[in-house]
């Protein structure tokens, strides 16, 4: 997941609101700057940039939706939403198809057929989501995206507040909303170990830990390396959700091929005609096996927190500064 840009003026000592503003109005730019190499799409970690700004953005205006009016922060969130929702599936298939790829190279010329199928089948769907997806992005740029967020930000954070407002500031804030989020990821922890295989839960804390990271990532100017070591453990849990993730949208897609191939051969009276699953089999035993060591990771992490007392190193990270 990518980085944010480092906001280079910012003071977490000053008003809330304009810290605020200048992490929205950077974090904008920096979302900007990915949709050339997105547009072209040459280079797949643009769009996921691209993604996880546009993510980090509505994260942030949620976070904080008691600072905007509520009917212009309802619009601005459905424009950034449209473009979340046309980069997920581009995305998902660039990620399947690295593995796929890969794979392609380790296994025997007469077993790469099922998987050569499926890489022409996933590209031919991938570009029909790229259509779809660069039509909504120029539609949305062409017709003033970029002002009117920025209209919308400055109208919202500019005006002077009142004196308890002025009194907030980024490293003050942070210690009052920080750990509720915090508490929420934490709570949905026992429904995940309980049962390796219940998806549900697992993406459900999945987007509650990056509700936790962006909020982290907004704060982070306003503290030290003992939040920052607290950040990079979140990170940590993350990619290994994220890893299962991709692996529970990836395996149902592999068993289809596979009911497709064998569908195909038992059409075929010529043997040599038939395309050999093998390959597909052995990426879906690969899935599953490192699904199953991903989750006993995430277990032990999990166990460590809890020993480590990492709530407790959290909120001594933002109540020490």
């Amino acid at each position: 997941m990518a980085k944010p840009w480092e906001i280079v003026d910012l003071n977490p000592d000053d008003p809330l609101k304009i810290s605020l503003r200048r992490t929205l109005l950077g974090w904008m730019q920096e979302m900007l700057s990915y949709e050339p190499e997105t547009i072209k799409g040459t280079d797949p970690e643009a769009l996921h940039n691209m993604r996880v700004s546009a993510r980090r953005l509505r994260a942030t205006l949620k976070i904080h939706r008691d600072l905007f009016p509520k009917k212009q922060l309802r619009h601005q969130l459905e424009e950034i939403e449209k473009l979340i929702t046309v980069f997920g599936p581009v995305r998902e298939i660039d990620v399947f198809l690295e593995e796929l790829e890969k794979l392609i190279t380790e296994i025997p010329t007469q077993e790469k057929g099922a998987l050569q199928w499926l890489v022409a089948q996933e590209r031919t769907i991938r570009e029909l989501h790229r259509k779809i997806m660069k039509a909504e992005i120029r539609q949305l740029m062409r017709t003033g995206f970029k002002h009117r967020f920025e209209e919308f930000i400055w109208g919202s954070l500019h005006k002077k507040g009142t004196s308890s407002e002025k009194r907030t500031t980024l490293r003050s804030n942070g210690r009052e909303i920080l750990p509720p989020i915090l508490d929420s990821f934490l709570d949905r922890i026992y429904l995940v170990i309980l049962n390796e295989h219940h998806q549900e839960p697992l993406h459900a804390l999945r987007l509650r830990g990056k509700r936790v990271r962006y909020a982290m990532e907004i704060y982070a100017p306003a503290y030290h390396e003992p939040f920052a070591d607290c950040l990079a453990s979140v990170k940590e849990i993350l990619g290994i959700l994220g890893r299962i993730h991709d692996i529970d949208i990836n395996l149902p897609i592999l068993r289809q091929h596979v009911r497709q191939v064998r569908h195909f051969n038992a059409g075929m009276n010529d043997r040599s005609l038939k395309i050999s699953t093998a390959g597909i089999r052995v990426l879906i035993q690969r899935f599953e096996k490192e699904r199953h060591d991903f989750f006993l990771s995430l277990c032990k992490r999990f166990s460590q927190w809890e020993n480590e007392q990492f709530r407790q190193r959290y909120i001594q990270s933002i109540s020490a500064t």
